[in-house]
């Protein structure tokens, strides 16, 4: 029993490593020095999906969906622990709004 508890603990123990990483990188994004874009919000939802780590490819995760008139981008916002009210009750369809963001396969 105690390699499966040392074992847990060390699991669990990469998993905030690499999660506090994650978030170090967004915390200090500079917003001059990434993508933006004006809009209107065309559609907003709540989607779930099973992507990412193989937690969430086997439990899946809700994401919010976000898409602006003329963007060639669609948005999704992930939040833990997956509360969304703020962001649905205060964004709405033709709300105009401005994105700031990273290009896919930025880092």
């Amino acid at each position: 029993m105690k390699r499966f508890e040392l074992f847990f603990i060390f699991f669990l123990s990469i998993i905030m490593i690499l999660t506090s990483a994650g978030i170090r990188l967004n915390v200090n994004l500079n917003l001059n020095e990434v993508e933006q874009i004006s809009g209107k919000v065309e559609k907003i939802s709540i989607v779930s999906v099973r992507k990412g780590s193989l937690i969430f490819r086997l439990v899946g995760r809700d994401e919010l969906h976000l898409s602006v008139f003329n963007s060639p981008y669609s948005f999704e916002v992930y939040r833990f622990p997956q509360d969304y009210s703020k962001l649905l009750n205060n964004i709405q369809v033709d709300d105009n709004v401005k994105i700031y963001f990273g290009k896919p396969g930025d880092n």
